[in-house]
């Protein structure tokens, strides 16, 4: 998890792309949209429904994953009725709105129906590992050499969360990410900014010297 890098505006691009042009273009690009910009870990985000996506003839604006589906939700009491839920952006809703409408004519319209389903028949969701595999495949192919993994989706949100709210000047711009990315203790938070260590390398070889 630590590891793993965020992608750079090119790198999701790139990503986009190669999956437009495959089988699953839809669900693949709708997982990598929704993680990018929601923050929601890929077990929570394999485990929305239809129901959690469309209601009332609508799209919902924010998105609930349930404490059940969250990171240490299975031994949470009332597991079922606690949870986090993220706004959907209208580009997050557009490739959402993609996604419904292939399911539509795979004839998966129940609203119990998994919003990313694996490749076998019937209401399936896709597990982690099948989305880890759709990552290694794509990486192999992109000749990319980096630390992508499933967690880089969530990684990049922290890093252009926090980006934005320095570039801001917000003072609790840590406190911000750590609610958007769910962590009750901040130092989890902190963790994954680890990667802008560079930032902190760079800043000491200009004041102190090489």
């Amino acid at each position: 998890m630590l590891g793993a890098e965020p992608f750079t505006p090119e790198r999701e691009k790139e990503l986009l792309m190669y999956f437009s042009k495959r089988r699953w273009a839809e669900r693949n690009i709708a997982i990598l949209t929704l993680g990018i910009q929601t923050g929601f870990r890929i077990s929570e985000i394999l485990s929305i429904r239809r129901r959690d996506i469309w209601k009332n003839g609508r799209m919902v604006d924010r998105v609930h994953v349930r404490k059940l589906y969250m990171k240490g939700g299975m031994s949470e009491k009332n597991s079922n009725i606690h949870g986090r839920a993220m706004m959907l952006t209208n580009g997050t809703k557009k490739v959402l709105q993609k996604l419904l409408d292939a399911l539509d004519e795979q004839g998966y319209t129940d609203p119990d129906s998994f919003m990313f389903q694996t490749q076998r028949d019937g209401n399936t969701a896709l597990q982690k590992n099948g989305f880890w595999r759709v990552l290694w495949d794509a990486k192999k192919v992109l000749g990319w050499t980096w630390n992508c993994s499933t967690h880089s989706m969530r990684k990049t949100f922290a890093d252009r969360v926090y980006t934005n709210l320095m570039d801001k000047g917000n003072a609790d711009g840590l406190r911000i990410l750590q609610a958007g990315l769910g962590h009750a203790n901040i130092n989890n938070t902190i963790k994954y900014l680890a990667f802008k260590d560079d930032a902190l390398v760079d800043t000491m070889l200009e004041v102190f010297g090489e």
